[in-house]
């Protein structure tokens, strides 16, 4: 077996740009390498499934009918090397998931052994791993997500994923599945051919489970901030994922700096207001705490350039779209400067006031 990604979940405009691709494509001419679209093709009104976003450490159990392994986000954890706990956890329940991975395989009519193996996929949360969300307060528990991946390593050249609803969870061992907490899931109709009214739909939604998180509701708690939600849909045969965040869950006492200067107010407010958001400075701080708890150490100002790298990377995988539409002719690295400047004193007054 092998470490398996879960891949990001992209933003509403992403898949909205997809499915216009797909539903004005044509034909292509390999000779030519021209690309005909119809335009005047409509979009599709699919039906959108939800289930509230839990804010955790993302956490996979690999299994394939007789080897184990814990995932993080980024890498294969242990116990002697965890993330959180994570690995300890999931070890201590390691009979129960198998046979969830087991119930899986038999439901699907799916082989398990060396060349074939499925990933449960969820968020590892409670505790202290996020403060100030859905689930703060409780105990860790492990909070599945709708789908598992089943993953085809018999041809090593070309390794292949297919995913699959997993049904299972066992609320004694504090192992849960998102779809089956009241409110935290449903379906909606999305009409992709007006999308700024999907998007103020889902918007709606965010800012309801802002106010108390459906998930944390389910355990007795009022009033913690849930984080917002994951849509997915199924077109042309593939099944797309989504999100829609709100920011209550990352709002922080700690005053971030803004840059000024002479240059262009659409750099500014591209630096200031997207690339520097509260949430994506705050998110990037949590990780690196969680990475500085894995090795038995304390988050110090040392990690001040993992941090400042985890930021820009995320910028570039989330915004890149924005930035080549508000500021089309300047490269990505020249912003990079300004992006760490205001996230460099952000992590610094933020490790002061967690001192």
């Amino acid at each position: 077996m092998n470490f398996v990604n879960m891949g990001s979940i992209v933003k509403f405009r992403d898949i909205v740009q997809k499915i216009k691709r797909n539903a004005h494509f044509v034909s292509y001419n390999e000779e030519t390498n021209e690309v005909t679209l119809d335009e005047s093709r409509e979009l599709p009104i699919l039906d959108v499934n939800y289930t509230e976003k839990i804010h955790g450490t993302n956490a996979g159990f690999q299994y394939n009918g007789s080897d184990v392994m814990y995932q993080s986000r980024k890498k294969e954890i242990t116990i002697e090397n965890d993330n959180a706990g994570c690995a300890y956890f999931l070890n201590q329940r390691v009979d129960v998931l198998k046979d969830m991975v087991h119930n899986i395989a038999n439901k699907n009519n799916l082989v398990l052994d060396e060349n074939y193996s499925i990933v449960l996929f969820g968020e590892f949360c409670g505790g202290n791993i996020q403060r100030k969300t859905a689930v703060d307060g409780l105990d860790k528990m492990f909070i599945m997500f709708k789908y598992c991946r089943y993953i085809d390593y018999s041809d090593p050249e070309n390794i292949t994923i297919t995913l699959y609803e997993n049904t299972e969870e066992s609320k004694e061992n504090d192992i849960h599945n998102i779809q089956f907490f009241p409110k935290a899931s449903g379906t909606i109709k999305v009409n992709f051919n007006k999308p700024d009214e999907a998007l103020k739909l889902m918007e709606s939604m965010v800012e309801e489970v802002e106010k108390s998180s459906y998930a944390g509701e389910s355990f007795g708690i009022q009033n913690n901030i849930g984080e917002g939600f994951v849509f997915d849909t199924i077109y042309q045969d593939e099944i797309l994922f989504w999100k829609v965040k709100g920011e209550e869950h990352s709002k922080s006492p700690v005053k971030r700096k803004r840059v000024k200067s002479e240059l262009p107010k659409e750099v500014l407010e591209f630096v200031n207001y997207i690339a520097c958001a509260e949430f994506r400075l705050d998110q990037m701080y949590n990780e690196t705490r969680l990475e500085a708890e894995n090795v038995n150490d304390c988050l110090s100002t040392k990690y001040i350039g993992n941090y400042l790298k985890k930021v820009t990377q995320d910028v570039w995988k989330e915004e890149l779209d924005k930035a080549q539409e508000m500021i089309p002719d300047l490269e990505p690295k020249k912003l990079n400067g300004l992006i760490s400047k205001v996230a460099k004193s952000y992590f610094i007054d933020k490790l002061n006031q967690n001192l």
